[in-house]
Formats: C-alpha cells, structure tokens, sequence
C-alpha cells in the first residue's frame, strides 16, 4: 500500500513537472508571439533585425520617435556674459531651439534657456565641459548648459521635417558603393526605401546609411568602409550612401589648451582655397584655426578665431595670411597654390556676390575678368616667390591634390605641424573627415562662362608666368613640380 502511494505520488510529481514546463514553454511561446504581432502591426518598417553575419550589432528596441531631424555641431561649453531676458525663450526639449534659432548658432544655458544669436553674449573661450552639467529636459543624457555657461550650437540648416521628402533624401546621398563589408562594424537595418533608411541611421544617431534596395546598414566611416569603397557612377547592384544630420564627434573641435611653441603660417593667393583647407585641418586636427583678417561672414560660419588678435592669441596656432609679411611672428608655413586661372575666377566671384561659396552671373563678369587676370596673375606670381625666398620651414600644397584625393594631403599637411597638434587618433579623425569632406566654405559647383574670357596675349603673359613660379618651385628643391595649369574653360 505504501509503495503504490509512493509511486502515485513519484506519478504526480513528475506529471507536475512535465506540465510545469510545456506551459513555460507555452507562455514563452505566446510573448515572442504577441512581440512579434506587436512589431508587424505597430513598428516602423526600420527596427534592427537580428544580424546573421558576425560582428554586426544586434538591437530590439524601436528608434526613437522624433518629428524634425536636425543638422547640429556641438561647439562645446563656453562662459556667457549677461543675456537680457528677452533673449531668451524657454525649452521643453532641444530641438525647440534648433527649430527656433533655424541656421546660425544656438546657445543653450540653465538647462532650458534658449538663446538664438548668441555670439555678441559668448567669451570665445570655450571651458571644460564639466561645467556645463545641467541635464536637457527629456534628454538627460545631454547637457544644457549651467549657470554662467552654455553648451554652444551651429545649427547648418534648417530643421527637417519627418517624414523625410524625396528631394531630400537626394541631397544627402553620398554615393554608390558596394556596401559596408560584414566586418566594418555596421548595424542592419529593415527598411523598405532609402527614406525610411536614412530616418532609421539618423533616430539611431548614426552618421551613414547604405541602403541596397532591401536592407539598410547604418555605422561610420573607418579604415574598413570609407570613401575609397565609394563608386563614380550608380547600377543596379549598387549600396546607395547617405550622409544623416547627425554629427559624427569623432572630428570635434575646440580651442588648443596651451600656446604652441610653432606657429604655423596657412598662406595662399587669395581664391586659392584656404578657407576650405582652414575646415578641413580644423577637422584633422580638432582645433581651431585664426586669421590675420577679421571676417564675420566666416565667424559666422563656424571659424571661431576669426576675429580674435593672432598676434596675441595663443588658443589658434595655424592662421590664415594672404599677404604674407616677412616679419611675421609665424615659425613655418603651408602654402596652397591653385592654377591662376582658376584662383583669380574665384576671388572675382567671391568679390562681386560677397559671398565665399556663390557664383557671380556671368554676364557681371563680361569685360571684368580679362583685366583681373591682367592684373592677378603677377600678384599671383609675387606671393608665391616672397614665400619661397623665406628661410622658415615651408610644406607646399597643390589644390588641385587636394580635390583630388583630400585625406592624402590632409594628413600630409598635420604631419607637418607641431607634435601638438597632431592628434593620437588621426586616422579616426581622417575617416569621420571623409564623410562632410566639402564643409560649408567651399563653392559647391562652377558656373560655365558663356563668354571667351583670355585673349591670346594675356594668355601669353599668363603662361610664362606660370613657368617662371614652376622654375623657382624647382630651383628650391621641391620634389613635385608645379602642375601644367591651362585656361579658363567656356
């Protein structure tokens, strides 16, 4: 009697446990189900999937939900003066004042006061960010500021709605390539549409989006998916490649902590291309650069030495110089020489529409440009030689390498820079660099004259000019000889 209880209760116990478990693995089976239903029925078409290839990121969670995207640079923690109090408006969250202050610069402080064109309030000095610890409102892991000091923006653009349009979307692709390799360290997307790819990379605060047609990858440029993967021309099996609006801040920037000892002269002929080289070594480097001349339209722009004294200040080591005065207090130079043709067209257009980037109508530069270039091109000649008799250390840049293949002669012009400013993580920097490497200072396109602009003897002039600087290039020793420059296309 007591061995038949003993095996109906041995009986139950396991039959227990039987049931136990097949209704764990039940209930189990209905909550991977119901997240399953939830995810077909209610998430976008743009959640991370569960790689299949090794190293890839695996995330469930949904991207989080935002109405605008927009394109900001943090510019770092800076001291305020006293901001009357009609200058600021109150914050619920930061893209509020993004929306508010629309392109330009943004200041935030006390974790909701929103200060739009704040530079007249802002002590070019930019301090440690510890002291600027107030947490963002609904974004705790960002700061806003604190008391006497705010976390400084340069908003690009405007804000953009989400959805994004398709005009849109266009501008921000990069290129075709054949896709980021299984082990650069990108994480799959599901998207049906470049659209819906690019707002996946930009929730999840990623700087690129490749998308293929069906599967959309998001991550950074690095040495393993950079622009050299990047296609001239677009097929059927092509991974399209988009910039987001979210910063990548690997290439920060800020002001250099202590004096460099070498002070570091970037002179050209003016059109030559020395704002867009100022942006780029900013990049490269992740410190600002100065000026001997003080322009608001740059400052304005982003370039935060503009207008502080170069001769006295000790925070912005590499300064631009189109004059370039022998009895500079400068230790070396970086000379960027452009073709005359070319240089002298640019610094016309920037002359008639006061404006770095746009292009004059060509009909404002009919009869202008033929005596510019009378003129320019000895000019042109004059600086280059008062440059080449200095004694001082001298690396000579040809712009049209430095279109051509831009972290090249990036990395050869910061190796040439004082150890200080030649930062541990260059390659780092050089691969963010390679995803914004235009900036906002470089003109986007060159508008065809519809006129002949040299006549054959100033052509004439001009050629032999240009032969006399390639004899004196060469006279002192540089390797690569000046490049065969020709005229001014129609």
């Amino acid at each position: 009697m007591n061995m038949r209880k003993k095996s109906t209760r041995r009986l139950m116990f396991v039959s227990t446990i039987i049931v136990t478990f097949l209704i764990a693995q039940n209930v189990i089976f209905f909550k991977s189900s119901y997240r399953l239903a939830d995810t077909e029925l209610h998430q976008p078409a743009y959640f991370y999937k569960r790689p299949h290839v090794y190293p890839m990121k695996t995330r469930w969670e949904r991207p989080p939900t935002k109405n605008y995207a927009c394109e900001v640079f943090d510019l770092g923690c800076f001291l305020m003066k006293s901001v009357p109090a009609s200058k600021v408006r109150q914050i619920s969250n930061l893209d509020e004042c993004y929306i508010a202050c629309g392109s330009g610069f943004a200041a935030i402080t006390k974790g909701t006061d929103c200060i739009c064109n704040p530079m007249k309030f802002v002590v070019k000095l930019n301090i440690s960010s510890k002291f600027c610890n107030i947490p963002c409102p609904y974004q705790h892991d960002k700061k806003c500021g604190g008391l006497g000091v705010a976390n400084l923006y340069r908003v690009v653009s405007s804000c953009q709605k989400v959805p994004f349009s398709e005009d849109f979307v266009e501008t921000r692709r990069i290129g075709c390539s054949h896709g980021p390799s299984a082990d650069s360290e990108f994480v799959t997307v599901e998207a049906s549409s470049s659209n819906e790819c690019l707002l996946a990379c930009d929730s999840f605060e990623e700087p690129i989006a490749a998308f293929n047609g069906f599967t959309c990858r998001c991550g950074k440029m690095s040495d393993r998916f950079n622009l050299t993967h990047v296609a001239q021309s677009c097929h059927n099996n092509s991974t399209l490649t988009y910039r987001t609006m979210v910063e990548d801040r690997r290439c920060s920037i800020g002001l250099l902590p202590t004096r460099s000892m070498i002070r570091t002269t970037l002179a050209s002929f003016p059109g030559s291309g020395n704002t867009w080289t100022r942006y780029l070594l900013e990049k490269a480097t992740g410190f600002y650069t100065g000026s001997i001349y003080t322009d608001l339209s740059l400052e304005n722009s982003g370039f935060l030495c503009e207008s502080l004294d170069q001769r006295k200040s000790i925070n912005c080591p590499i300064i631009k110089d189109h004059l370039f005065n022998k009895k500079s207090l400068f230790d070396q130079t970086i000379e960027v020489i452009r073709n005359p043709y070319d240089a002298i067209l640019a610094n016309i257009n920037r002359f008639v529409t006061k404006d770095h980037t746009a292009s004059a109508n060509t009909t404002k530069l009919f009869g202008v440009l033929e005596e510019h270039l009378k003129a320019g091109h000895v000019r042109w000649s004059s600086h280059i030689k008062k440059v080449l008799e200095e004694s001082k250390p001298l690396l000579i840049v040809y712009y049209e390498d430095l279109v051509n293949d831009p972290l090249k002669e990036v990395e050869r012009m910061v190796r040439f820079l004082p150890i200080e400013l030649q930062p541990k993580d260059l390659q780092q920097r050089l691969s963010c660099l390679s995803q914004e490497l235009t900036g906002f200072n470089k003109r986007k396109k060159k508008v065809p004259l519809k006129f002949d602009p040299v006549s054959i003897t100033t052509k004439q002039a001009i050629d032999l000019t240009i032969d006399d600087v390639r004899k004196a290039i060469a006279q002192i020793g540089f390797a690569k000889p000046l490049p065969r420059y020709n005229a001014i296309k129609r």
